[in-house]
């Protein structure tokens, strides 16, 4: 199953993030599925899905803060989506290792990436955005540039499966570990 581990966002956060991507171009994310991804687990067979459950239940995961700092287009010269930037913080980045320990002790080999937390609000579709959409793009990002939303506790991270389909990915929360 194709699978990810991410931190549930706050009720706080959810609204502010659905009015921002109100005014953003590209097809936009549901809001069942927004999410800030610690690690990308790829597909997974039940028994790898299960150690890795019981790795992360025995953890101590420690709450953070999520702080919104401004919307980023990813994907290089040819954006692929719009993402709400969320600052690097010391919690953040030790939640993300500790993830990452859990993956390891459970079998699960992830590649090195760089960690830049963000949570994905529009995706465009093929090459990118098309002329109206990237005009579009460009005045959000001048509207929003020095955007700051209202830090919020992070409560959870959850293990999701992730279904893709023809109109998008169909997200399943499989296991909720509460933070401290």
């Amino acid at each position: 199953m194709r699978s990810f581990v991410a931190v549930e966002l706050p009720e706080g956060l959810l609204g502010p993030l659905l009015r921002l991507q109100a005014g953003l171009p590209g097809r936009p994310v549901p809001e069942d599925n927004l999410h800030l991804t610690l690690a990308f687990l790829g597909d997974l067979a039940e028994p790898e899905l299960e150690a890795l459950h019981e790795a992360l239940a025995a953890r101590s995961l420690e709450a953070c803060e999520l702080a919104v700092t401004g919307i980023v287009p990813f994907g290089g010269r040819a954006a692929k989506l719009i993402a709400a930037e969320v600052a690097p913080t010391e919690g953040l980045h030790d939640l993300h290792r500790t993830v990452r320990a859990a993956a390891r002790e459970a079998g699960i080999d992830l590649p090195r990436e760089r960690f830049r937390p963000h949570v994905t609000l529009t995706r465009f579709r093929g090459a990118g955005p098309d002329p109206a959409e990237a005009a579009r793009l460009d005045r959000a990002m001048a509207e929003q540039a020095g955007l700051h939303l209202p830090t919020e506790w992070a409560a959870a991270v959850v293990l999701v499966g992730s279904t893709l389909r023809p109109e998008g990915a169909r997200h399943e929360v499989l296991a909720r570990y509460p933070l401290g």
